[in-house]
């Protein structure tokens, strides 16, 4: 067991599978923030090259977002890139996201010009209001 689900007793998670094509990015999951409320959001991804396995990616990180009364979801501090590791010349991302127009936090990933990727992304939430 995760120390992160040891601490907050098993937060709530999207579980997604999703294939990218090129670079542009892509929303894989959104967490709603309340006015009044802070999110910390805590992601795992893992990806690869459908046609070669060697250039392979995996991703951990965090973010904590806000969203003070009658305000817009803002970040508390840049996303933290716990682990972020790429065979050499491959660059996919997964990045975290306020997003003020729709007051919620997306998760994006992002591929790799005219190159189909196949991803597996977990994303993990803590609130409190």
């Amino acid at each position: 067991m995760s120390i992160f689900r040891q601490l907050f007793n098993a937060p709530p998670a999207i579980d997604v599978r999703e294939v990218t094509t090129d670079a542009t990015p892509f929303v894989v999951g959104s967490i709603d923030v309340s006015e009044g409320e802070t999110v910390l959001v805590y992601v795992k991804g893992s990806c690869h090259n459908d046609a070669d396995i060697t250039k392979s990616a995996s991703f951990v990180a965090m973010r904590t977002i806000y969203r003070a009364a009658a305000g817009n979801v803002t970040a508390l501090h840049d996303q933290h890139d716990i682990a972020n590791y790429a065979a050499d010349g491959f660059a996919p991302d997964i990045t975290i996201v306020p997003n003020t127009g729709t007051q919620r936090v997306d998760v994006t990933i992002t591929g790799v010009a005219a190159t189909t990727i196949n991803w597996k992304v977990r994303i993990e939430h803590v609130s409190v209001s």
